[in-house]
């Protein structure tokens, strides 16, 4: 794959032919064409990415991720909310991982890590006992680092070669985690909502540290069970090395989007703002972005047939009688 065009030769193709002063750099120059000509591409890449309401195939990405959970022992006591001497808490976290037995009530969530050796529960115990096995599902997973938006119907669950449903509303959410409906339910359910880490860095409080996870229900407690979806990301520029960025670091940064018509985008905004005429120069970027939206990922046919389905059972082959009884 060619290495795509870096921001500074981009910005030089943009304004090649025109009256404004090639320049050396761009990031980090006080030239204020440098500076004119870097807001240029910042917009351009951001009314470009707008422009395709679908999203861009370039922009598209695949987030494989597996189920967790943690088995461990500890003792219980009745009408209390502690479950101490564990055996470990290696892997746990508050707010993500739900717990899967008969000892708490349904979906009782661990509310905090409090030491190797001792977690608390939101809920209280409904039984009590020594040395108690427990298994702790994760159903709270984070999404990707460039996450910006789901593709629609690409949830799956490998594993089970089942489509997830989601998302879902809070309504919808509470009725399966809240009614006996969820109880009877095996097939996998998705909502995204932010969970608020207690904790944060060095262990230091900080309810203000929010992170968006990507929630299952009824919640995981099998280990590596293949999960899938499809998203687009927020990060449409290239560092030299290959490495997704949400915004232009450097002058060699490139562009996953046409850099063509990013040139066009920054030749008209740089005319605009400098008080020229610009209305060729936007026609033609306007006419350029309508091709590549219409290009992008390819079409499938329209027919104004019916479609010719495969189907494997029909009344061509289903006996009148008998129903294949001998």
């Amino acid at each position: 794959m060619e290495a795509p065009t870096s921001l500074l030769t981009l910005c030089a193709n943009a304004v090649g032919d025109t009256s404004f002063p090639q320049m050396p750099a761009i990031i980090n120059n006080p030239d204020q064409t440098a500076i004119a000509l870097l807001t240029c591409a910042r917009r351009s890449v951001e009314d470009l990415i707008r422009h395709n309401n679908g999203g861009w195939t370039a922009l598209i990405s695949e987030w494989n991720f597996t189920t967790n959970a943690v088995t461990i022992t500890g003792d219980v006591t009745l009408g209390g909310s502690i479950i101490s001497n564990c055996s470990t808490t290696v892997g746990l976290q508050a707010g993500i991982f739900n717990y899967a037995g008969n000892m708490f009530p349904n979906n009782s969530i661990i509310q905090s890590v409090d030491s190797p050796t001792q977690i608390t529960m939101n809920q209280n115990a409904t039984a009590g006992g020594l040395a108690q096995r427990h298994v702790f599902g994760q159903a709270g997973y984070q999404l990707p680092t460039d996450f910006k938006s789901f593709v629609d119907s690409t949830m799956w669950d490998r594993s089970r070669f089942w489509a997830m449903r989601g998302p879902m509303t809070p309504q919808q959410w509470q009725l399966y985690k809240s009614s006996m409906m969820g109880k009877a339910s095996i097939q996998r359910r998705w909502r995204v909502k932010q969970h608020i880490t207690l904790m944060g860095p060095d262990n230091i409080p900080n309810p203000q540290l929010g992170v968006t996870y990507f929630f299952i229900d009824p919640t995981p407690t099998d280990v590596g069970s293949q999960l899938v979806f499809e998203y687009n990301s927020n990060s449409p520029i290239l560092s030299a090395l290959g490495n997704p960025q949400k915004d232009w670091q450097a002058d060699t940064d490139g562009c996953k989007l046409d850099e063509y018509i990013i040139e066009l985008g920054v030749r008209w905004r740089m005319l605009k703002r400098f008080g020229y005429d610009y209305s060729t120069e936007f026609d033609e970027y306007e006419r350029a972005a309508d091709v590549y939206v219409a290009n992008d990922g390819g079409a499938g046919i329209l027919s104004i047939s019916p479609d010719p389905d495969l189907g494997l059972i029909g009344p061509w082959n289903v006996p009148e009688s008998g129903y294949g009884n001998q």
